[in-house]
């Protein structure tokens, strides 16, 4: 404690949302508890939900992915957060997205198999030259580096350079996924953990998850950080 008093003076750190010192770490006290956490949401694709349960969508449509794990709703200031980690560099914001992540993970694997393998939703090359790195392989650093899990950036590439799905209607966006991955080599894990950034209609996740059980993957899990409250037909 000594330590982080003297940090505190001599190696300031701030929070990266209201910029007061912090002993160390990446956010303050108040910050930290007024993030919109997730407390129940469906087991299947991760809304938001008054209990743990699955919602009436997903037990009539069950989507090609079997769980989610989601930490967030996305509102402010995680919606924030995500965007400036997207469009604007803030590769700090995918650590600390990362990291708290990770501790929701653990928790949740406790008492049941946590995936062999992650693999962090591929960009199309042309989008990855365009913004420099894939926000998804980013947050996921942290993830694999702490629970000491592979690390897949080869086996699923994204052949179609697919219009971002904020620019996509909403009852067009699974469509703009379709045949959007490929993968490219034998997988030997059979229960694998797709990362991403947001879930919004589940489109982008379904998509690869179905890419992957076709290439005989078992079991795909979802990681998310945020995921937004909408609800359509196309969240298959």
């Amino acid at each position: 404690m000594m330590f982080k008093k003297l940090q505190y003076w001599l190696l300031p750190t701030f929070c990266l949302l209201c910029h007061t010192k912090t002993l160390g770490d990446a956010l303050c006290s108040p910050c930290f508890e007024e993030l919109p956490w997730q407390v129940h949401n469906c087991v299947r694709c991760g809304l938001s939900l008054s209990e743990t349960q699955i919602c009436g969508e997903c037990a009539k449509n069950p989507p090609p992915y079997d769980h989610t794990v989601c930490l967030f709703d996305y509102q402010t200031p995680i919606a924030q957060l995500i965007l400036s980690l997207k469009f604007a560099g803030k590769l700090a914001y995918a650590k600390l997205l990362g990291e708290l992540m990770t501790a929701r993970i653990a928790q949740h694997y406790q008492t049941e198999n946590i995936p062999e393998l992650i693999i962090p939703v591929p960009l199309h090359v042309q989008r990855l030259k365009e913004r420099g790195y894939n926000q998804a392989l980013e947050i996921a650093r942290p993830i694999a580096k702490q629970l000491k899990m592979a690390l897949d950036v080869t086996s699923c590439v994204r052949v179609l350079p697919t219009l971002p799905q904020a620019m996509s209607q909403l009852d067009t966006r699974k469509q703009n996924m379709k045949d959007a991955f490929e993968v490219k080599q034998v997988l030997q894990a059979k229960h694998v953990a797709i990362i991403d950034d947001v879930v919004t209609t589940g489109s982008t996740v379904a998509e690869l998850a179905s890419v992957l059980k076709k290439a005989g993957v078992a079991r795909v899990d979802v990681w998310c950080c945020a995921r937004t409250q909408l609800r359509t037909m196309t969240d298959k």
